[in-house]
């Protein structure tokens, strides 16, 4: 250890040796404190917790409202949106069909094993006809023709007119000239069609329905 004195003078150390040898044991026990210094305490912790602020339940709905009813209007949109679409979707309505029907006696062979149901939707105004279940045969370098025939009281055949050239692999949905009244033009006929620059029916018709009402 060194020998440098931890204090000054060696008389300054001498007083303070007198003084520790002088000191009693109630000298060096704790002592607590007035009462008063923890009522003090207690009551500026009690100013701090009441002086925060405090957001009750009712204040917080109240903020995120806008928030809730911003998205419940977004939500309310899309759900509309998809309530026209579903409804302009629902427009396409069939007004009548038709079982297309080979006559053995009457129409082209190629139409023996051909079938075909036609289904007359009215969409935006207008007619279309679509063919479902459709078997058709292929016409090789000849083409299948969509016709709509009116006839009279006695179903006599007044008059033809051609709607489409019908694909036959894959027949969908033609629109009716808008010339054509469905309810005078009322038998659908398909028929095989040479490539020859005649428009006319040819008269080899493979398939034949009246469209009934619905």
């Amino acid at each position: 250890m060194s020998d440098t004195p931890l204090f000054g003078p060696d008389e300054d150390v001498a007083d303070i040796e007198t003084l520790l040898r002088e000191l009693e044991t109630s000298d060096v026990e704790l002592t607590p404190p007035p009462t008063d210094v923890w009522d003090g305490i207690e009551a500026a912790i009690r100013d701090d917790v009441s002086a925060a602020p405090v957001v009750s339940l009712a204040s917080r709905r109240a903020r995120f409202a806008p928030a809730l009813l911003a998205a419940a209007a977004a939500i309310a949109v899309i759900v509309a949106g998809a309530v026209v679409v579903t409804q302009r979707g629902s427009d396409d309505m069939v007004v009548a069909t038709a079982e297309l029907a080979y006559d053995p006696d009457a129409f082209d062979p190629l139409g023996a094993d051909a079938e075909a149901t036609a289904r007359l939707v009215e969409r935006e105004g207008g007619f279309e006809i679509r063919l479902d279940d459709a078997t058709l045969p292929d016409p090789a370098d000849n083409d299948l023709e969509l016709w709509l025939i009116s006839t009279d009281e006695d179903g006599a055949i007044t008059d033809v007119q051609p709607v489409s050239l019908v694909d036959a692999a894959t027949p969908g949905t033609y629109a009716v000239p808008a010339a054509l009244d469905p309810d005078v033009y009322t038998v659908v006929d398909i028929s095989v069609e040479p490539r020859d620059g005649d428009e006319a029916h040819s008269g080899r018709s493979i398939l034949r329905g009246v469209l009934t009402d619905v």
